[in-house]
């Protein structure tokens, strides 16, 4: 439901499209009543059923949400309570991760974990602070579903506009002196961008010497697990080698 939401929303911001150009053909039956007890038709900024949020939720599900990283954290400051971005996420993991889990501890902890780290990557990767949620557990199923989503850059544009990775990773292996083993195929890239910053060519100058073509998949190379490989490679100052494939990127 977040999704067709979210897709109906673009479509119309895209079109330029006002509530009053909109007709929405429905049977009036369980199916709709959901919808409309979810948040779903406002969520699509239909004017039928509830608003996202505005159903109260129970042990069993969540309706479609909306919620503000931002906002949430300057209501928890005012009033009193001096946590960070950090404490918001795990507050909101957690009350999800709880219908999910149906009281099982340990599940709970891995779902946690999960959803928090998607959580996490919107403000930092996606550059929005608003979050759309909605979970639901059936018990006639024994399943439960979650859902998270963002409409920020998107992740091909979040990619192109992270140009200095590779800097930061060299940056990074210089100050702690350790090695770092990069493993590329030139001919697999997600967009023209990577090409034009020439990284596979950046890549080599790093490692200089340091470079093998591997031979087979980079998890069972035989390069990669002989002792002479790590041997010649622990003696280089910074960063240390490269590993081609074609099997592999």
């Amino acid at each position: 439901m977040l999704l067709t939401a979210a897709a109906i929303r673009q479509f119309c911001s895209a079109r330029k499209l006002e509530q009053r150009q909109m007709q929405l053909f429905y049977n009036d039956d369980a199916n709709y009543q959901y919808a409309c007890h979810m948040g779903f038709f406002q969520a699509a900024e239909f004017v039928e059923g509830k608003a996202p949020g505005e159903a109260p939720g129970s042990g069993t599900y969540i309706p479609l949400t909306k919620i503000n990283i931002k906002e949430l954290l300057s209501k928890e400051i005012f009033a009193g309570h001096y946590i960070d971005q950090g404490d918001i996420i795990e507050i909101e993991s957690k009350r999800l991760s709880r219908i999910l889990s149906q009281n099982q501890t340990e599940m709970q902890k891995v779902l946690q974990y999960l959803i928090r780290e998607a959580v996490r990557n919107i403000p930092e990767h996606a550059e929005t602070n608003d979050v759309w949620i909605c979970g639901q557990y059936w018990h006639n199923r024994d399943l439960a579903e979650i859902a998270i989503l963002d409409e920020g850059i998107g992740i091909y544009n979040s990619l192109i506009k992270n140009t200095d990775s590779l800097e930061k990773i060299e940056r990074w292996v210089k100050r702690a002196k350790t090695t770092c083993l990069f493993s590329y195929d030139a001919g697999q890239m997600l967009s023209a961008a990577e090409r034009y910053r020439n990284t596979a060519q950046r890549i080599d100058q790093l490692c200089l010497s340091h470079i093998f073509k591997l031979t087979n998949k980079i998890r069972t190379n035989k390069e990669l697990i002989s002792s002479d490989f790590f041997g010649s490679a622990s003696y280089a100052q910074d960063i240390s080698c490269a590993g081609k494939s074609h099997s592999e990127p």
